[in-house]
């Protein structure tokens, strides 16, 4: 989702409010993309996707 992101700002609380942006705009592709990227960094259980 996004280029030369910071290791720093790969947050949950960063990942949680742009999904609940996205989800407001009813951006279903992008929010699921943004779970894998959690996923991908180790911010969720694999159970959760």
């Amino acid at each position: 989702m996004w280029k030369n992101i910071e290791k720093s700002r790969i947050i949950e609380l960063n990942y949680e409010k742009i999904i609940g942006l996205l989800c407001e705009e009813r951006m279903v592709e992008e929010v699921v993309e943004a779970l894998q990227e959690m996923e991908g960094y180790g911010l969720l259980e694999n159970d959760l996707l």
